[in-house]
């Protein structure tokens, strides 16, 4: 979805209505790596301090403030206490294969993979010295039934949140895309005045 081959008045293309990689596919890696690290047994308990983060962006046009939107998106998380970092990208100009997520550890490696970060359909379990275990499970739909699903439960219960999901998790991923967009310096019309 290269951002100047695409229809400038589209979501996908247009700065007006939050156009880049970092908003519109990013998030779902930022997304995982807080589900794998920020949820961490260990930071859970310690209340450990937010991780570092450092940003990169190449702009659809450096020179055309209108098409100053990321095309491609780079955020490294650091977490210290863990001895751990996320490498989180993104990009609008190519699509990956399958696995679209890495975990490495000490002892192996998990990989995930599926049509698309917002559904996932199999693991890929290599542990050192052990054959590759593949898990297969079906997604039904897109996904995204299941937070539906799950925003109606809340609503049925009165409740304002999910604790799948709460307000903070959200409000935490939100912060990390700013601090990259603060970083590289994508700034969307109507910002500018606040």
């Amino acid at each position: 979805m290269p951002i100047c081959e695409g229809d400038p008045s589209r979501r996908t293309a247009s700065r007006e209505l939050g156009a880049g990689a970092l908003l519109d596919i990013g998030i779902y890696t930022l997304t995982w790596a807080s589900m794998v690290l920020d949820a961490h047994p260990s930071r859970r308990a310690a209340k450990a301090p937010e991780p570092s983060l450092t940003a990169s962006m190449v702009f659809a046009s450096e020179v055309d403030p209108d098409k100053q939107v990321d095309e491609q998106t780079a955020v490294v998380l650091r977490y210290p206490d863990l001895k751990a970092h996320a490498v989180c990208t993104s990009s609008l100009l190519y699509k990956t294969g399958d696995v679209f997520a890495r975990i490495h550890g000490a002892r192996g490696s998990i990989s995930v993979g599926g049509p698309a970060a917002s559904k996932p359909s199999f693991l890929l379990v290599n542990v050192q010295g052990e054959p590759e275990e593949r898990l297969d499970f079906a997604v039904p739909g897109w996904g995204f039934h299941y937070e539906a699903d799950a925003v109606a439960q809340s609503i049925r219960e009165g409740k304002t949140e999910n604790e799948t999901c709460p307000l903070d998790t959200t409000l935490t991923i939100m912060a990390r895309m700013d601090e990259a967009r603060r970083q590289c310096g994508l700034v969307y019309p109507g910002e500018e005045e606040s």
